[in-house]
């Protein structure tokens, strides 16, 4: 089973909302649950050589909750390691299968010790999508072959909307990794437009 130790139980096999800011420096994302507390927070920089990005519990940015970053410089199946902030320990890896992605988004969801155990591929009219650039994209996440979320992102003209289903997980994946791995596509492959 794919879990982080200590927070699961503020992050309940639940629905999320992924929001990015409107007017920001960076790419922001806030997560927000059913209620629209924020649970989440991460601010994407522009211009790091070696990609990185702390994901906080708060805007404020003073409550750490996962660390991810580029494995290597230059890689062409760009990994982000998921670190627990305080000891670095490796948690999960998000690999991204670039050839594999050409035609449908594909990332590999790998334990510490670096055996796949999972993946977040997208879903339904990718090819499409890679034409019309405003259709919306959609993913499953799946652990050990069962699906334990799906990823939809929502069409709006001003911002970007992702709904992350986690009510099918029952404890598959720790939902601080499903998210993270979603934070980790939105870095990857939705860029910076």
């Amino acid at each position: 089973m794919a879990t982080l130790d200590g927070v699961t139980g503020h992050f309940p096999d639940a629905i999320y909302r992924i929001e990015q800011g409107i007017i920001s420096i960076g790419r922001v994302f806030r997560v927000y649950d059913t209620d629209r507390n924020l649970v989440a927070y991460v601010k994407h920089p522009l211009l790091k050589i070696k990609e990185q990005f702390d994901i906080y519990a708060d805007e404020a940015e003073t409550k750490p909750l996962l660390k991810a970053k580029v494995r290597r410089l230059i890689q062409l199946n760009v990994c982000f390691d998921l670190t627990e902030p305080e000891s670095e320990t490796l948690l999960l890896s998000v690999k991204k299968r670039a050839i594999r992605s050409i035609f449908r988004d594909r990332m590999e969801i790998l334990d510490a010790e670096g055996t796949v155990i999972g993946s977040v591929d997208e879903v339904g009219f990718a090819l499409l999508r890679r034409f019309i650039k405003w259709l919306p994209h959609h993913w499953v996440i799946t652990i050990r072959g069962e699906k334990v979320a799906k990823v939809d992102q929502r069409f709006t003209f001003f911002r970007k909307k992702i709904d992350v289903d986690l009510t099918g997980n029952t404890g598959r994946i720790d939902p601080r990794a499903a998210l993270a791995a979603v934070l980790t596509l939105m870095h990857e492959v939705e860029g910076a437009g």
